[in-house]
């Protein structure tokens, strides 16, 4: 499994993919990632989402996800699917 996931990276490890992965990366974090809530119709502010922060306790965590309540905490689901792990794979992608 490592070693065609290592093949796969090294095929497409090529300077034109490379760009295009760099430019990603850089629509998901000025565009796609402060836009994400609002278009669910939440204000949340960067300080009150756990990617954005150094450290935290288990206080913390309860306390930022009691304040997003339930929908709050979907969106964070959905970030989490469809901007986190994509933005992974083209991280890996640039930076391999």
């Amino acid at each position: 499994m490592i070693i065609k996931l290592q093949q796969f990276l090294k095929r497409y490890s090529s300077k034109k993919n490379l760009f295009i992965g760099f430019g990603v990366i850089l629509l998901v974090n000025l565009v796609l990632f402060p836009m994400f809530p609002k278009l669910f119709g939440l204000e949340i502010l960067p300080n009150e989402i756990l990617d954005l922060k150094f450290g935290y306790n288990s206080l913390e965590v309860q306390h930022i996800f009691d304040n997003l309540q339930e929908k709050g905490r979907f969106v964070y689901q959905l970030s989490t699917l469809f901007i986190d792990i994509p933005y992974l794979i083209f991280f890996i992608m640039l930076y391999y």
